[in-house]
């Protein structure tokens, strides 16, 4: 996981919040996005059920999912976004089904953005650069 905290911390940190009292409205979390197996997605939403079931315990009414972003946006990376979009809906489908209650966002920048464009550059020539000399102080 790239942002966010462990299931195993999620409960002190929901019960710090109501000793706080603040308003917990969902969870969040963001995977990353360097190729991740599809089936992460899966564990994650079930790994949020969970903290939304201790929210509820708590007395929160949680309301939101945040599935954060690293969607794959390129047919080289090593799960297709098809893919990764059939596992998460699956797993939405069966912790978050309809009628919940609960609104799912996403933020799928790097998938519009990563075939956006493409990069080339020639390499004419290449030479050593010294690094500065301790004591040198930009002489």
């Amino acid at each position: 996981m790239t942002f966010g905290t462990t299931l195993k911390s999620c409960r002190h940190l929901l019960e710090t919040a109501k000793e706080q009292a603040v308003e917990v409205v969902g969870i969040s979390f963001h995977l990353g996005s360097h190729g991740l197996e599809p089936q992460t997605f899966a564990q994650s939403v079930a790994a949020a059920q969970l903290a939304f079931e201790m929210g509820t315990e708590l007395g929160y009414r949680m309301h939101l999912l945040d599935i954060g972003g690293g969607f794959p946006g390129t047919e080289d990376t090593r799960a297709r976004f098809e893919e990764v979009a059939a596992v998460i809906n699956s797993a939405l489908d069966l912790y978050f089904p309809d009628g919940c209650g609960v609104e799912i966002i996403a933020r799928p920048g790097r998938y519009y953005v990563t075939s956006a464009f493409t990069f080339a550059a020639s390499v004419t020539a290449m030479g050593e650069v010294p690094g500065e000399q301790p004591g040198s102080e930009g002489r």
